[in-house]
Order: structure tokens, then C-alpha cells, then sequence
């Protein structure tokens, strides 16, 4: 890459005070000075040229690949600094206009296929960047509206959207929106799991009622934190833990206080499916976990190699990260750092990142839990 090479090493050529062996503005001194008497001696001028022509070509060389030095080196010919650039220079533009037609048919062919997201845009941003770095500057509008066009028809409506919208979003802001979409569509297409398996494991920690009777039994790291509310196939509430009765008809709910009740606040629900934005309240994990995208209002794809895992052994793939709000009746709270967890049956509220991010307190009792900020 010529001109990335260039815009390297030009400022530290210039920062030496060599940049002229480079431009030709300190030109080589003649070898030999005559002297008045007719005779000649050794020019310590030239010797020095020399020395300081020999180093910055030694740059040259070592920077520049195994096949551009066999080009410019010529045998039986002393080469300086300044015929070394000038030679990398007519070997980049007698090349640069074919690898400009090659990169533009890339750049406009390029269609996202079987990529995904993140690996469709990094493709044509490469492109783009290597059009831009040979002289032929790519927009960031161009750029946006060329990884619209290589679009598959499930991303119509996204795509009409940021192409609709004045100003035209930037780059980054079209690879966020795609990310999004990317994840709504993997989460409709999901094939749906048993909730009576879904469980997040924690690290070696415990939890005890202290035998005062309040909050939730206790549990320890070798037993699922969370489980839906199915006792051996038997419907049971998520706040009592009676059989044959759900959260939503528990009689305990609806207290003055700011509660779970589902009936005033779908927030919270004794059943979560992957498609709504109920959430399991779960005092052990330390993450928020979502296999639904859609409820958030933003997402990054994940790049980290950690995993979920479940009460059976199995682990969970994490696909992306982002965050939310929790709106109820009397307040709206943030949910920071959401991992997205495709093949997860139910949306798990971490206590203790909720109290974290918000600043406030949960308070259990037997039959519900209260909020206070």
C-alpha cells in the first residue's frame, strides 16, 4: 500500500532532517575538491552525503516487500534513497489504475449473502478504505448507501428507513441499525425452547434468609439460580411458590408499594417468552440475559469468548450486548450491559446490576418484592 507507506514514513524522514535525500533538495556533493595547486582531495562533504543516503535507504529496504526490492534494484548500479522512492512511485501508478478497477467492481458486486452483519460492512469498509488510500476518496454516504444496495429482501425495511432519512445516518450509525435488525430477525426465526430447562448457573456464591423468614429460599451454586415456574411439569407461582397457580392470579399482589404485580406492570411476569419484554427477577446472576433483541435500544455484536450455562450442563452462546429500559407506573430504569442470549427461553433481571445501575434498593417478602429508589 503506496500510499500508506508514504504517509508513514514521510514525517519521519522529515523529523530526522533527511526528508531532502528524499524531495532531491540536499543533492549529492562532488566527490573530490580541487585545490589551487591542480591537485584533488577527498570531498568530506560527499563522504557524509553518503553515509546519511546509505541510512535512509537502509529504511527503505527494510520496510518494503521481498518483490518491490527485486524491482527497483538494478545491477551494476549505485541507488540512492531518492531513485529508490521514485522507482516504488512508477511501480504504484503504473499499477494503481488496474487495482482501482478491481477494488470499484468489488466495492459495487459486493452483496451480503450468507455474511452476517459485521462481516458484510468490515468487507466493504476494507474495500472503501483501500479506494481511499490509492486516491480515490470514498464518502461516507457512498459507503452507506452501497451496503444498502447489497442488502437481501428481509432487510427492505430497514434499509428504505436509513435511506429515507435526511440527513443520511452515518456509517457507523447504518451498522448499528443492522446489527439490531440482524438480531430481531434471528430472534423470529429462533426455534422455540422447553422453558421448564432454562436456568443460569452463578459463580460459587450462597444466600441465606438469615431464618427471619424474608426473601426468596435459599439456594446455593449447584442448583439453578432461576428455573421457570414448573415444579416437576406442576404450574406453580413465581412469588409463593404455590402449585397450580401463576404470578399473574396471585392473591398477594397489588400492595401500596411499588411491587411485581403484573396485572399494574408487565415488566415483571411469572411467564417470559422469547418474543415479549416480561422479565424473571433472579437475585443470583450477575448479568442481565435476553434471547430478545427487540426490547432493547441498542446493540453491539459480542466479541468475548464467555458463555451461559445451564442447569443441565449445557452452555449458551452470546451473540450481543446492549441495554434497555424497564418502564413501570412510577419510575423508568435502566438496564446496562444486556448479554443477548438466542437459545436462552426467558428474560432474566440481574438484582444485583439493577441496583447497581439505578442506584436503589429490592426488598423481598414472602409473597412479592418491592423497588425503592
Amino acid at each position: 500500500n503506496y500510499m500508506l507507506w508514504r504517509e508513514l514514513f514521510l514525517p519521519v524522514f522529515k523529523g530526522h532532517g533527511v526528508y531532502g535525500f528524499i524531495d532531491g533538495s540536499i543533492p549529492c556533493p562532488e566527490p573530490s575538491i580541487s585545490r589551487d595547486n591542480g591537485t584533488s582531495v577527498s570531498n568530506p562533504a560527499f563522504e557524509q552525503w553518503v553515509q546519511l543516503d546509505s541510512i535512509v535507504l537502509s529504511w527503505i529496504h527494510a520496510t518494503i516487500s521481498q518483490e518491490i526490492l527485486q524491482a527497483i534494484i538494478k545491477p551494476h548500479h549505485t541507488l540512492t534513497a531518492r531513485d529508490a522512492c521514485l522507482q516504488i512511485e512508477c511501480l504504484f501508478r503504473d499499477q494503481v489504475s488496474s487495482r482501482t478497477l478491481q477494488l470499484k467492481v468489488q466495492f459495487h458486486n459486493l452483496k451480503k449473502g450468507d455474511l452476517s452483519i459485521n462481516e458484510y460492512v468490515h468487507r466493504l469498509k476494507s474495500i472503501a478504505d483501500a479506494l481511499t488510500s490509492i486516491g480515490n476518496l470514498v464518502s461516507d454516504s457512498d459507503l452507506v448507501l452501497q451496503i444498502l444496495s447489497g442488502l437481501p429482501p428481509e432487510y427492505m425495511s430497514v434499509s428504505t428507513s436509513i435511506s429515507t432519512r435526511i440527513p443520511l445516518p452515518t456509517f457507523v450509525e447504518t451498522r448499528s441499525l443492522l446489527f439490531l435488525h440482524e438480531a430481531q430477525l434471528s430472534s423470529i426465526s429462533r426455534p422455540s425452547t422447553d422453558n421448564s430447562t432454562t436456568a443460569f448457573v452463578a459463580k460459587q456464591q450462597s444466600f441465606s434468609s438469615n431464618g427471619r423468614g424474608r426473601g426468596p429460599p435459599p439456594f446455593s451454586s449447584q442448583a439453578p439460580l432461576f428455573s421457570s415456574p414448573t415444579t416437576h411439569g406442576i404450574l406453580s407461582c413465581q412469588l409463593c411458590y404455590q402449585p397450580y397457580r401463576t404470578a399473574r392470579d396471585c392473591p398477594s399482589l397489588g400492595s401500596k408499594a411499588f411491587v411485581s404485580d403484573v396485572h399494574s406492570n408487565p415488566s415483571f411476569s411469572s411467564h417470559a417468552s422469547p418474543g415479549d419484554a416480561s422479565w424473571f427477577v433472579d437475585s443470583g446472576t450477575s448479568s442481565h440475559l435476553t434471547p430478545n433483541a427487540s426490547i432493547l435500544s441498542s446493540i453491539h455484536p459480542y466479541n468475548g469468548f464467555d458463555r451461559v450455562t445451564m442447569g443441565n450442563g449445557t452452555q449458551l452462546t452470546i451473540s450481543y450486548t446492549g441495554h434497555g429500559t424497564l418502564s413501570t407506573p412510577y419510575s423508568v430504569f435502566s438496564l446496562m450491559d444486556i448479554l443477548i442470549v438466542p437459545h436462552l427461553s426467558a428474560n432474566l433481571l440481574s438484582v444485583r446490576k439493577f441496583i447497581s445501575d439505578n442506584i436503589c434498593s429490592i426488598e423481598f417478602d414472602p409473597l412479592s418484592l418491592s423497588i425503592k429508589e
